[in-house]
């Protein structure tokens, strides 16, 4: 909705240098992984932000900015780094001792709001976190689920978790190493989580992570038609 993005085109820019180039020129493929409890959630999600560097450099595909080198391999994940530090990022405390759902959703409460929506219309909350918003109130109103789940969905770190079972994961790639991405993201997954005693830890499919034999294939065709890629797959 317009009205949506006016609110973040006005807040954000306050937030980082590079807000406006993160609304208006980037992309991402985006991985979502299911979790079955608390602890397969904790360790899908300690094990996707540990990856999250490894990933970066792989797949690192946005090296132009208007025509014309940039200076980085990846400046999607720059522009990142100058977005937003309240709802972007890593999150360190995910690898705390007794890391858990309370813990993120502690998280969440201090990020600042976007917005709230009452009847279709979009009221900017002037950067209130979540917290306050639910102490306090804002204009009259009070918050809701509804609002949770709305302010969750604002909320951009390196890894997230959904409301509903899943975690999406955001990827700078070319399109023909998407399905590359998604391996060498359930192989580590799958290996923690069965290390861990998690039955079906990152989906069916992803019990033997890379070394799958379709997915092994899959790895050789993609790189022998993308040498830049070959040295870190």
């Amino acid at each position: 909705p317009r009205e949506r993005y006016r609110i973040m085109r006005n807040y954000l820019p306050t937030r980082g240098e590079l807000a406006m180039d993160m609304m208006h020129a980037t992309a991402s493929l985006q991985v979502n992984f299911d979790w079955t409890d608390e602890a397969d959630m904790v360790a899908a999600l300690r094990t996707s932000l540990a990856i999250t560097p490894i990933v970066t450099a792989c797949f690192a595909y946005s090296s132009l900015h208007l025509g014309r080198p940039s200076g980085f391999v990846s400046r999607r994940a720059w522009i990142w780094r100058h977005t937003d530090p309240d709802r972007s990022g890593l999150l360190p405390f995910a690898f705390d001792p007794g890391f858990g759902y309370a813990n993120y959703a502690e998280w969440a409460l201090d990020v600042p709001m976007f917005f709230i929506v009452r009847d279709g219309r979009y009221s900017a909350m002037q950067g209130k976190t979540f917290r306050r918003f639910w102490q306090e109130g804002h204009e009259g109103e009070r918050a809701t689920l509804t609002d949770w789940d709305r302010h969750l969905t604002t909320l951009f770190p390196e890894v997230r978790v959904k409301r509903t079972p899943g975690q999406q994961v955001q990827v700078d790639v070319e399109h023909g190493l998407a399905a590359v991405a998604i391996a060498v993201h359930q192989g580590p997954i799958a290996a923690v989580g069965e290390a861990l005693g998690v039955e079906g830890a990152g989906g069916e499919e992803a019990q033997d992570g890379v070394a799958e034999p379709v997915v092994h294939r899959r790895v050789e065709a993609v790189a022998a038609d993308h040498p830049q890629q070959r040295a870190v797959l």
